[in-house]
């Protein structure tokens, strides 16, 4: 039984409660209405944030030893090769999370990353800013179609997926169980697209990174390339590998 199943049967029991108490009294309607406020305030909340696995399992693809690098949102045309390079120089592996459309437009960059060796999921097909609020269809629309493009560039089984923004609902859930895919989250989020400041990016992430770190970063971001080096360079240091450990 999955939380939000759980979560479900205690709402169920609280509101109960309150029903056989204060049936009558004064305070029975505004406690049954702050009840169910409190409630789905809280789905919406658990919904935004994939690693408490509230609606799905979720892999954070990393363990005692390493650190763990996924990059969503691309490939985009320019960063994304130049960061596989970096990554080659470091001998790191990462895994990458495509946007379906971007892949289109970008296939020879997507086998590139393939060919390298690196861990390839699905991120969507357009990465709609209202993926949380989409019917089941067409949430299985944007899930499949997405993978099922980068499965045609790579020629290879895509069963890793990451949701826009780490939104999960029921309807979520349902297309991503349907299709046996598995879901990778993160520990570490580095809030890279909201940081202009490289020195600030890499000054956070420093003091957060530890062994068995699993950071959301963006290849879509200048700030994030830059600071790639020193990062590796820092992780490296500590004796950490650096690998998505799907293996």
């Amino acid at each position: 039984m999955s939380k939000f199943q759980w979560s479900i049967i205690i709402f169920i029991l609280v509101e109960g409660g309150i029903y056989f108490q204060f049936q009558g009294s004064d305070f029975y309607y505004p406690l049954l209405l702050a009840g169910f406020i409190l409630y789905l305030s809280l789905i919406f909340a658990f919904s935004m944030n994939l690693p408490l696995r509230f609606f799905v399992n979720a892999s954070v693809n990393s363990e005692k030893g390493s650190v763990a690098l996924g990059f969503d949102d691309g490939p985009h045309p320019e960063n994304t090769l130049k960061i596989l390079n970096i990554l080659d120089k470091y001998n790191a592996k990462a895994a990458f999370f495509l946007i379906g459309k971007q892949a289109e437009d970008n296939q020879e960059i997507v086998k590139e990353m393939f060919r390298r060796g690196h861990k390839i999921g699905g991120h969507s097909y357009s990465h709609p800013i209202n993926f949380g609020f989409l019917s089941y269809k067409n949430v299985a629309v944007e899930i499949m179609d997405g993978i099922k493009i980068v499965e045609e560039i790579t020629q290879s089984e895509i069963v890793l997926f990451r949701p826009p923004f780490g939104v999960t609902n029921p309807r979520i859930a349902k297309v991503i169980n349907k299709n046996n895919l598995e879901v990778i989250a993160w520990n570490l989020r580095s809030y890279d697209t909201a940081t202009k400041d490289p020195d600030s990016l890499l000054k956070k992430l420093k003091k957060k990174v530890k062994s068995g770190s699993s950071i959301l970063l963006h290849d879509s971001v200048p700030a994030t390339l830059e600071i790639l080096p020193e990062l590796l360079e820092y992780i490296r240091d500590k004796n950490l590998q650096i690998r998505p450990s799907f293996e």
